[in-house]
């Protein structure tokens, strides 16, 4: 089972159980949460990170081979990578949250 697959299973759990435990009736926040940590963390995991010496640039590769093969480099920073990090960090605990019912914050409460 792919992630997606395990994240459709665990929406179609919380959606049968919502009524009977109250606790889930976030759940689809936390799923859009995941959702979008994990688009942006794919960015990295299949790209690659080049750091141009002579205009001293961090870029970020994309290869696409629909059709035509094709490579990408799009200017990234380290800030960019820690908002991803954050998104992550964020879309855990929230899914810790709903299973445990806890409320913990977290490492970033204030931060995107």
């Amino acid at each position: 089972m792919n992630f997606k697959q395990k994240q459709d299973a665990f929406g179609t759990l919380c959606d049968i159980l919502k009524d009977s435990h109250p606790g889930l009736k976030d759940y689809q926040a936390v799923i859009a949460a995941m959702n979008k940590a994990a688009k942006a963390r794919n960015i990295y995991v299949h790209g690659s990170l080049h750091y141009d010496t002579e205009t001293a640039n961090l870029l970020l590769s994309s290869v696409s081979a629909r059709g035509s093969f094709k490579v990408t480099f799009v200017p990234t920073t380290v800030e960019d990578l820690k908002g991803v990090s954050v998104l992550i960090h964020k879309a855990s605990v929230a899914l810790h949250n709903l299973v445990t019912g806890s409320k913990h914050p977290g490492l970033f409460p204030t931060q995107a």
